[in-house]
């Protein structure tokens, strides 16, 4: 693994969905996959109304894609797993406000529920791949093992991380500009302690949000709903963990 690899990932995962641009937004407006506007929201954003949403499966797809394809590795799957079960979350929401046509979909508490089990989920998979549950604190020498504790701080971790990325998903390329910066700057972490499957995971989602930033900047043909946002929330939290970086500043 070396550094042309993040070249290569960050490359692929940006075609990608450059090329899903063009078959997924149409296809989402035939469908009438539009987003529903808050009414008590600024006037100006009701011109918003419809604009296709629920593009984070373009970004699922290529960076799922992409991370198999250039690290195949248990680390990756992990990372997978909390980008897929918080974008599965999503997507549900997202469906039922299609269907439903209100900006309403799962109730917060039905939402915090499956956020949870899928924190659990995520959980079970550190400790079948032999994960040392030790929290690493920038004021401590030595890492504080937590036990069977760390499950509710991850619970809380990922919950608190998916949910900070939905609530920033609010103007054209915001989200994925930040979560972006977020990624890259997870990416280089990783490379320095070589932890280069962490680091191809997080390069794939840089790419993959530098294509959809192509289609969401102002003015924004398509949003990445809270399929994308949800999934790239629980996707950094996943990094963060896995870097031992979760509590550091």
């Amino acid at each position: 693994m070396d550094e042309l690899s993040l070249a290569w990932t960050t490359g692929v995962a940006f075609l990608i969905v450059l090329c899903l641009g063009p078959i997924a937004i149409p296809l989402l407006r035939r469908f009438k996959f539009g987003q529903a506007i808050r009414a008590e929201g600024p006037t100006r954003h009701l011109e918003k109304q419809g604009t296709p949403t629920m593009g984070g499966v373009m970004l699922i797809l290529a960076i799922v894609f992409t991370a198999w394809r250039f690290s195949s590795s248990p680390t990756t799957w992990i990372l997978i797993l909390a980008l897929v079960g918080y974008g599965a979350i999503g997507l549900l929401d997202d469906s039922l406000k299609i269907l439903r046509r209100k900006n309403l979909g799962l109730t917060a508490r039905q939402k915090l529920v499956l956020q949870v089990v899928v924190a659990v989920l995520f959980y079970l998979a550190l400790y079948s791949y032999g994960w040392h549950f030790d929290l690493s604190l920038p004021f401590l020498a030595q890492p504080l093992n937590l036990g069977i504790f760390y499950l509710p701080f991850l619970a809380f971790f990922m919950v608190g991380f998916s949910n900070a990325v939905n609530i920033t998903d609010g103007l054209d390329g915001l989200a994925s500009g930040i979560a972006a910066i977020a990624f890259a700057a997870f990416a280089f972490l990783a490379w320095w302690n070589s932890q280069w499957n962490v680091s191809i995971f997080a390069m794939a989602v840089v790419g993959a949000l530098l294509g959809f930033l192509v289609y969401n900047r102002h003015p924004a043909q398509v949003f990445m709903g809270d399929t994308g946002s949800l999934a790239l929330g629980g996707a950094l939290a996943a990094v963060a963990v896995l870097t031992r970086t979760s509590l550091h500043c």
